[in-house]
């Protein structure tokens, strides 16, 4: 999302907000430094579309093979940070019935955006076979977001429309009716504080498939990261930088309270 606060001007493209950046930081030697990124940025995006054609053999392979082991997606998905407190318990029976996830890059004009494909197996639930997303880089036109730059891999996830309904076998077993989203804003109490219980009130990870507009949760960017990792994650959490710095600060607070023992003894 563009904020003015983060250096976003409403009415100007990302191209040309880097432009003045680089005038402000680089002065007249602007134009040579920009030249050297703009091919450093598409290097590096040539790079990255030539490792997801190489991979993409292998990520296909791992579909049929998964089936061997029960659970797999759904313990691969709960060992990522960005859906282990966004898939709630009542939905992990929906998801043990998940037999392969594919992330399809079908729109030769703009290969950053994709869709999600999730294949499952028959179950109580729904009668889908398939449930897909559809991601798009390009910010809807009633958006001042700004659409990036042509090689630039750090981008927004949009939702299309074009979603695939849930074909719920009853009310009984639909999970959005049975876990609810609660709305953030009515959760605000007097003082501004949102108060959510994350166990029950953020609701079904099957709401997903109703959203539309900006992906302000980042569901495209959890699959993007996850799905590449896949395997890795089904063998455990994989740590994040912020994962890291939080076992940091705990080894910090573990030596501290080592060495206030330490002193502690030697005052005695």
């Amino acid at each position: 999302m563009c904020d003015d606060h983060d250096g976003c001007s409403h009415g100007h493209s990302a191209a040309e907000l880097h432009k003045e950046a680089f005038k402000e930081v680089f002065g007249e030697h602007s134009e040579a430094f920009e030249a050297l990124k703009k091919e450093t940025d598409r290097i590096r995006f040539e790079s990255w579309k030539a490792e997801q054609a190489a991979l993409k053999p292998f990520q296909e392979a791992l579909g049929p093979l998964s089936q061997k082991v029960p659970k797999f997606w759904l313990n691969s998905m709960l060992n990522h940070r960005g859906f282990r407190n966004n898939i709630p318990p009542i939905d992990h029976e929906a998801f043990e019935a998940l037999e392969d996830v594919q992330i399809v890059r079908a729109n030769p004009d703009e290969v950053r955006d994709f869709d999600v494909v999730l294949t499952f197996s028959e179950n109580k639930f729904f009668s889908n076979r398939e449930l897909k997303l559809h991601f798009t880089v390009t910010p809807p036109a009633d958006s001042e977001d700004i659409a990036p730059e042509p090689f630039d891999l750090a981008v927004d996830y949009y939702f299309k429309e074009t979603t695939t309904p849930i074909l719920w076998k009853s009310d009984e077993v639909n999970l959005v009716l049975k876990a609810p989203k609660v709305d953030i804003d009515s959760a605000v109490d007097a003082d501004g504080v949102v108060e959510v219980d994350e166990e029950k009130d953020l609701g079904s990870f099957f709401h997903t498939w109703s959203q539309v507009g900006e992906d302000d949760e980042m569901v495209g960017e959890s699959f993007v990261t996850w799905r590449d990792n896949a395997l890795e994650y089904a063998l455990g959490p994989v740590p994040d930088s912020d994962d890291e710095w939080e076992d940091s600060d705990d080894d910090d607070d573990d030596d501290d309270d080592e060495k206030k023992k330490d002193g502690d003894k030697m005052e005695e």
